[in-house]
């Protein structure tokens, strides 16, 4: 869909959907092309923009806790706003009052 706004909308970076399970060890390998395209293109991002620990949009899929760690830490690093979709995660849906926490 977004490439019917290409003329229209700025350019949208996207990034691997995490392949490191909820409970899996931590692979960093799995946040490496994440890093680069922050690294590389944080001067031209507003914000990142993701569905912590559950990505709903991909078929409710419970990545690890550690990806999202990882994603705030580049944020923070690169200067770039991190904005995080709670709509399936918040208000205890997964434990926590924000998936974040």
């Amino acid at each position: 869909m977004h490439h019917l706004l290409d003329q229209v909308l700025q350019k949208h970076y996207f990034a691997p959907a995490p392949q490191t399970g909820f409970d899996q060890e931590w692979d960093e390998d799995d946040i490496a092309e994440f890093s680069q395209i922050i690294t590389n293109k944080s001067h031209e991002l507003a914000a990142v923009i993701l569905e912590p620990i559950v990505q709903g949009a991909g078929g409710m899929r419970f990545y690890s806790p550690h990806y999202l760690k990882r994603v705030r830490e580049l944020c923070d690093e690169n200067n770039v706003l991190l904005i995080a979709n709670e709509i399936a995660t918040s208000f205890a849906r997964t434990g926590k009052l924000f998936a974040c926490d």
